[in-house]
Order: C-alpha cells, then sequence, then structure tokens
C-alpha cells in the first residue's frame, strides 16, 4: 500500500488528495499543514476585507474523516531526508519534534509576500500584507483609527484591495514603480481603462514611482506580489530555478517519488514551453491533480500555464490570459487587434461596455494572448485561452459560431470584432 505525504493544505494540496484518493481508493494520505483549519481561499480576502463575503466562510473543512485523509495541522515542515524517505516536523501547539516516512511526496508549500527591502517597513505597526485571514482581521482594525491608506503595488492584489477600501470609505493612494496597471497581464492602453475607473472612485494613483521611504504613521500595504516557498526543497538539495521547485511535465521534481505543486514550482509555458511562474488558484489546482494521481499510479502530463485570470475591481471585471505585448514581443513579430462594444444591441436595456484586445504572431497568425475589460471579460478570455491551447490562428477564433441573444449578446460579437481587426493588419 502506496503511502502518501503532502506538504501543505491549499488548493494544489488539497487537489492532490483528492485525485490520489480518486486514483487508489487504497492510498494512505497524510497532510503535513501550518494552518489551524484546513483550507482557505486567499483570492477571497479582498472581497471579505469590504464586506462582500464572511471572512469565516473563506475557511473550509476537506471532511478530511470521509476520504480517509489524516490532517496534521499546527505544524511546520523542517526538513525531507529524499535517501531515507521521510519528512520532519515540528508542532506548533505542543512544541514537539515529529517524524513520517512516505514512499511518494507532494510539496505544495506555497507562495509568500513579497516585502520589498524600502526604509521604513522595519518594525512598522502600520505595515500589512493581504495574505491570510489574519492580516484582513489586522487590517480591519487598524482602519477603525484612520482611514488614509497607501498600497505598495498596481497588481491584481493591490488594486482588488485599493478597491474594497474605497469602499469602506479609506482615502486610497496606490504607488507603483512600473507605469501602469497590472504591468504582467495587460497593455498599456488597457490599462488606461483601469486608471480612469479608479480616479473616478476617487483612488490616487502614482505610476512610474518607485517607493523610496515608507511612512509609519500611515497605514501601508505591501501588494508587491509573491515569492515561491521553496527553502524546504532548497535544504533538501532538491534543484531550483527563478521560478520555484524544478519540475517536469508530471510535476516530478529532481528527486525520485518527490513531487511539487502551485505556487512553489516553476513549471513551463504553454506557448513558448520555457519555465514561467504558474502563481495562480486554477493553475495550483490543476498541477495538484496531476501530481496526486501520478503519486497513486498514473502518467499524467501538465501542458503548461497560460496565467489565465480575472479580477473585479468594484464593479469593473477584468481578465488576461496567455502573453500581453511586452511578453509576446520577446518571442515574436507582434500584431493586435482591439474592439469597443457593447454587451447588448444598443437598443437593449442594462447595456454594458466592453473592450477585448487580442495579440498574435503576424506571420504565423497563432493567437498569443488577449485582455478583456468590462462586463463578461472572464467569459471571453476563457474562450480565448481554449483557443490558445487548440492552437488556434486569427482567422480560426473570427471563425468561430458564438451565441447571439439580444438579452445577452451581440450577432457581431466583441471578441470576433478584434479578431477580425487583427487579421486587417495581415492581409
Amino acid at each position: 500500500m502506496t503511502n502518501l505525504v503532502i506538504i501543505g493544505l491549499g488548493a494544489a494540496g488539497f487537489a492532490a488528495a483528492l485525485s490520489a484518493r480518486k486514483t487508489d481508493r487504497e492510498i494512505e494520505i497524510t497532510i503535513v499543514d501550518k494552518k489551524n483549519y484546513d483550507l482557505m481561499h486567499p483570492c477571497g480576502l479582498p472581497f471579505a476585507l469590504d464586506g462582500t463575503v464572511k471572512l469565516e466562510d473563506l475557511k473550509h473543512s476537506i471532511n478530511a474523516e470521509s476520504m480517509r485523509i489524516n490532517v496534521i495541522s499546527n505544524s511546520k515542515v523542517d526538513s525531507i531526508d529524499t535517501s531515507k524517505k521521510e519528512i520532519q516536523y515540528y508542532n506548533l501547539k505542543n512544541k514537539e519534534n515529529n517524524k513520517i516516512g512516505y514512499d511518494k511526496l507532494i510539496i505544495a508549500s506555497g507562495s509568500s509576500p513579497i516585502i520589498p527591502k524600502i526604509k521604513g517597513t522595519e518594525n512598522n505597526k502600520n505595515l500589512f500584507s493581504i495574505h491570510t485571514p489574519e492580516d484582513v482581521k489586522n487590517l480591519s482594525n487598524a482602519i477603525k483609527k484612520t482611514k488614509k491608506v497607501n498600497i505598495i503595488g498596481a497588481g491584481a492584489i493591490g488594486l482588488e484591495t485599493a478597491t474594497a477600501l474605497n469602499k469602506k470609505g479609506c482615502d486610497v493612494t496606490i504607488t507603483e514603480m512600473l507605469s501602469q496597471c497590472l504591468p504582467k497581464a495587460i497593455d498599456k492602453d488597457m490599462s488606461e481603462i483601469i486608471e480612469t475607473y479608479l480616479k473616478n472612485k476617487k483612488i490616487k494613483l502614482h505610476l512610474n514611482n518607485p517607493v523610496e521611504e515608507i511612512d509609519k504613521s500611515i497605514i501601508t500595504i505591501i501588494a508587491a506580489g509573491v515569492k515561491p516557498n521553496t527553502e524546504i526543497a532548497e535544504i533538501a538539495d532538491l534543484k531550483t530555478e527563478k521560478f520555484g521547485i524544478k519540475v517536469n511535465e508530471k510535476m516530478e521534481t529532481s528527486a525520485r517519488d518527490v513531487y511539487a505543486v502551485g505556487d512553489c514550482a516553476e513549471v513551463l509555458n504553454l506557448i513558448t514551453k520555457k519555465p514561467w511562474p504558474a502563481l495562480i488558484a486554477s493553475s495550483a489546482y490543476k498541477q495538484g491533480t496531476i501530481a496526486g494521481a501520478n503519486a497513486a499510479g498514473k502518467k499524467l502530463a501538465y501542458p503548461g500555464t497560460l496565467t489565465t485570470f480575472a479580477s473585479v475591481l468594484g464593479t469593473l471585471e477584468v481578465a488576461a490570459t496567455g502573453f500581453n505585448s511586452y511578453f509576446a514581443e520577446k518571442e515574436h513579430n507582434v500584431i493586435t487587434g482591439k474592439a469597443k462594444s457593447s454587451t447588448k444591441p444598443y437598443w437593449f436595456p442594462k447595456n454594458k461596455e466592453i473592450t477585448l484586445k487580442i495579440i498574435a504572431d503576424k506571420k504565423t497568425g497563432k493567437v498569443l494572448g488577449a485582455q478583456a475589460i468590462g462586463q463578461g471579460a472572464s467569459e471571453k478570455i476563457n474562450t480565448i485561452s481554449a483557443a490558445i491551447k487548440a492552437n488556434f490562428t486569427l482567422q480560426d477564433l473570427s471563425d468561430v459560431e458564438l451565441t447571439y441573444c439580444p438579452a445577452i449578446s451581440q450577432t457581431y460579437d466583441v471578441l470576433t470584432m478584434a479578431a477580425d481587426n487583427a487579421l486587417r493588419k495581415i492581409r
């Protein structure tokens, strides 16, 4: 009987356990995790901050007993001995060191917030991140005393936190060292839509403005991204690279019978087949599913990531997949097609606006990425993500038959319109 041990109970670790159990009903599964509860949904934290959801509702029991999974909580893994096939962990509650052996091991240690080396971050009681329920609880208490908040970073967490605090009546300023919002996901012209929206919300935005010092008297939220938790892998002499623990397509590490999944793992980009980070819950879940099945005897492969993501900023929906122009131009001669339309015919009530941009290789017409802002943005991006996976060209995408009903869509969809606009640059 195979003994599977999983380090970490996040999206990837949970998916791995679930997949392993479905693959082998008799496999023994043990999860070692630092939290004193099972699963937590971190993407919901900004929405708990603004009161849309209850903070406690983000915590979720996996019903481990019914799935015959042994969860060792309140425990931090200190070391992995790949020759003896055992891990050592420290129980944070009873202050004891323990060991457990494994036949297969899956590392799902996740990521941690990046805290830049900026003057004023040390011993700063007004410095926060948005990574755990405790972070949100502490920040919520802090803004009861003062409503002035600075946010460093205009990525998804920074923007979602800004709109959440704006909803709570805070005076919010976002500072970003690069020249736009969501710089890794969208283009500058698309970012301008977000910038206008934020300014209309009275959220101040300082772009192209590196922070040199933090005022300790003002609440500051660091939203400068996350880094993979690779320390435990490095101690075990597993191979690590720029984006995390190095794995192959089966999610296997450099050590026999050891896998790594989720934020801690470096995977491949689906388009270039080069190393890439996949710091997205949906990618983590898929990787966990593959590793769990493989640990239980299957031979599945992870094809790579497009870092397909979506965010909601107040009432503004933003989504993207694949490369933005900056990353696409590193590998390709790029053309783009952009379209702005309404979600329904102009004569139908409750009409909303959507802008969509498609990026493609000029020579082959192969779709490389897309961005959408407005109502239904995520639905459009999901379609294009599937198209990239299927190696669609712009013509293929233009030829897709999409639904039409005046209550929900246009006869000439914004997706088709953007593809056609890009095709005109080839013909």
